[in-house]
């Protein structure tokens, strides 16, 4: 640094210092580095061994104030030429420790060393390397990282991806699990076939015969083995297979009069794809059309309306034989003096019923008539309540209605209540008559179904949802034996014992297996055969032939019987492997008396409805208390009510409207007697009252009044029974 002292005094030129005392109080050795001075004693002006290139080791001053780096040379320096691998050296001068641009993963060119000892790969870069993302097909690179030339689908798979190895070779494993056509597995959603594995023969492709291939180039069948055997629809008739005809090729007929088994006619013959003649434009016996013409009197299931008794037989199935005329042997005849499917009765054989059984007039004597039907009996009117209103039918099949009249079910073509019986409307001879909520239905001798009344869920059956205040006729043409109306839903039996029910079925009262309310007569599931039915509010209960009892409909309460709480949609047989006479219901309680005299009940009890003396709501039937035997019962609302075998009423549950007839509103728990010394032969309670047939056939009942309903010309409520006013 002093070295350049002289040369800034020149610049200086005419300065006086210069020319002057060259004097100066900074001197080599004071410890002040000072102009021209590169140490001075301890002091080196910031730099260190490392800043002059060396790695370790101290810097000393020498007298002239220069700086000495003897002691840095012993650990050495960048530009040594030796190699200081333990200071990040890679290189140095020409010393590149071995490495060439192709040990570093170049595929070329000359390594040099940076002035940092650290390579220069400038010579190598040119020629490139395996991972630069750029591919060097002259080094025989396929893809380069994420640059990866061609597709699965390029290289004849179906889907996958390709990727690029470390060694920028492609690595298809990726496709391979999509597969191939030629890889033996078949891809179903892209090939048919695949090699020889398929299970697919030529009859699954619906050939007669034949070998099936595979075609190797695209996976797909070979069927040329397969076309010689043929196949429907190839339009060569192969009758050795059982083809009539194919396509166009009809085996030389034309017409349906070139059949023998079709009638003479101008029908034109066509072929199906089955490969079978088209008969639709055909007449023949087997059409399911009763061609009168040739002789026919029925087809299959036509049989034209006739039955067995329109045949001169009690009753049965009538079928049609194989040659279109009918089939007798499933009809029979009433007088053989056996209960036969159908038949209530044959001469002396009643099937076990009685007069009393049946909760009639144990005083007039039950017989058969010439239906096999029973008769007799029938001297003691009916009763039948239901909400805010009362019927009876009397013997001579005429019926009478009275109280609300909101929705035409009183009958007399008005929506006028009615606090005393009126006659309904229609001059119709009623064999039975049931009353629901709101609607009334009846069966005439001829079995023709008749309702009136509410239609709001088509509980009449007629088709539609409009009221009727007059007898309107069920759709449908059946004929029934029994029919039984419930809160808005109808149920009736036919003579071939099954149940067909109509109207509101949102907790599976009609027992088809649905929610779907239906407007005409539709038939309970299962195939029971049923002796008697009830249907209640929300639910049907019925007795099969075989004295099961089951129910069907809603069950939050238990009254289907079955232990459970869920709806049943289907007839449900009740718990116990009782064998029942009856069973009533009116969807949250049940009751039934068994063949041996056992009166129980199930269901809701906070009334004490069961009559067990309890207010325990029972899932399974269990017995009513006391000891009294019952002939006959009844269920609605929340009460129930029964007469014995002695003609006695007795009721249990609520009374809040008086209607347990004990002269009292306290709701009773187990079986309690109507007051009044009455001998009934029949009973049955409606929502909130109760009409009974003494024997001596006067209606009486009690209970709630408000709309007329004990019809004794008044809308007072009674707590012991009072007489109907006599039509």
């Amino acid at each position: 640094m002093m070295k350049h002292f002289g040369i800034i005094c020149t610049i200086a030129l005419l300065s006086a210092a210069c020319g002057g005392d060259t004097s100066s109080s900074d001197s080599c050795g004071d410890g002040v580095v000072d102009m021209g001075e590169e140490c001075d004693q301890n002091a080196f002006d910031g730099e260190t061994c490392q800043s002059l290139g060396f790695y370790v080791g101290s810097l000393t001053c020498t007298e002239q104030c220069t700086i000495s780096t003897a002691g840095c040379t012993s650990e050495g320096g960048c530009g040594d030429g030796l190699v200081q691998t333990e200071h990040d050296e890679d290189c140095d001068g020409v010393e590149l420790s071995g490495e060439t641009c192709e040990s570093l993963g170049y595929h070329g060119g000359t390594l040099a060393c940076g002035g940092n000892c650290r390579f220069d790969l400038t010579g190598c870069e040119t020629e490139g390397r395996c991972g630069d993302g750029e591919i060097q097909d002259a080094y025989g690179e396929e893809c380069d990282g994420l640059v990866v030339p061609g597709t699965c689908e390029e290289r004849g798979y179906y889907g996958g991806a390709i990727i690029c190895d470390s060694l920028c070779r492609m690595d298809d494993s990726g496709c391979v699990e999509f597969g191939r056509c030629g890889d033996n597995v078949v891809q179903a959603l892209f090939e048919e076939c695949d090699g020889a594995g398929f299970p697919e023969t030529c009859e699954d492709l619906g050939y007669y015969g034949g070998t099936l291939a595979c075609d190797a180039a695209t996976c797909t069948f070979d069927l040329a083995g397969c076309g010689a055997e043929g196949q429907c629809g190839d339009g060569i008739l192969q009758a050795g297979y059982g083809e009539e005809c194919d396509g166009d090729e009809l085996d030389g007929r034309a017409t349906c009069g070139d059949l023998v088994t079709m009638y003479p006619g101008s029908g034109a013959l066509s072929c199906d794809g089955t490969c079978r003649y088209d008969l639709s434009a055909c007449e023949y016996c087997g059409d399911g059309i009763i061609q009168g013409g040739y002789g026919e009197a029925c087809d299959g299931a036509a049989l034209g309306g006739v039955t067995c008794q329109d045949l001169g037989y009690a009753g049965g199935t009538l079928a049609c034989g194989d040659t279109c005329g009918f089939d007798e042997s499933g009809c029979y005849l009433c007088g053989d003096g056996t209960v036969n499917p159908g038949e209530s009765c044959d001469g002396a054989d009643f099937d076990g019923a009685t007069c009393l059984s049946m909760g009639l007039n144990e005083n007039y004597p039950l017989t058969c008539d010439w239906n096999c039907d029973f008769m007799g009996c029938e001297e003691l009117p009916q009763p039948h309540a239901g909400t805010f209103g009362s019927c009876f039918l009397l013997p001579s099949g005429r019926a009478y209605c009275w109280g609300a009249a909101s929705a035409g079910q009183i009958g007399d073509g008005t929506t006028t209540p009615k606090q005393v019986p009126v006659a309904v409307t229609g001059g119709y001879t009623f064999a039975k008559i049931s009353r629901g909520s709101y609607h009334v239905c009846g069966l005439t001798s001829s079995g023709q179904a008749l309702c009136w009344g509410r239609n709001t869920e088509n509980q009449l059956g007629d088709g539609t949802t409009t009221d009727r205040s007059t007898p309107t006729l069920v759709s449908g043409g059946h004929s029934f034996v029994q029919i039984s109306a419930g809160g808005n839903h109808t149920c009736a039996l036919d003579a071939s014992r099954a149940v067909w029910c109509w109207g509101q079925n949102s907790d599976g009262q009609l027992g088809d297996g649905t929610t779907v309310t239906r407007s005409i007569p539709t038939e309970v599931a299962g195939g029971h055969s049923f002796a008697t039915l009830y249907a209640g509010g929300t639910a049907t209960c019925a007795v099969t032939t075989t004295y099961a009892g089951m129910c069907w409909g809603r069950n939050n309460w238990g009254a289907i019987g079955d232990g459970f709480t869920t709806d049943a949609l289907t007839p449900t047989t009740v718990s116990g492997a009782h064998n029942w006479r009856i069973i009533r219901t009116n969807g949250s309680h049940s009751c039934g008396i068994t063949t041996g005299g056992v009166t129980l009940c199930w269901g809701r009890n906070g009334n004490g409805q069961l009559g067990d003396g309890s207010t325990t709501t029972q899932l399974v039937p269990v017995a009513v208390s006391g000891t009294s035997s019952f002939s006959s019962i009844s269920v609605n609302g929340l009460s129930t009510c029964a007469t014995t075998e002695t003609g006695a009423a007795m009721c249990w549950g609520s009374n809040s409207s008086g209607q347990l007839g004990d002269n009292s509103t306290t709701d009773r728990y187990v079986p309690t007697a109507v007051l009044g010394g009455h001998t009934f032969g029949a009973i049955d309670v409606g929502s909130d009252h109760v009409c009974a047939a003494r024997t001596d056939s006067r209606i009486y009942c009690w209970g709630g009044n408000g709309s007329g309903q004990l019809g004794d010309n008044s809308t007072v409520s009674k707590y012991t029974p009072v007489a109907v006013v006599t039509p």
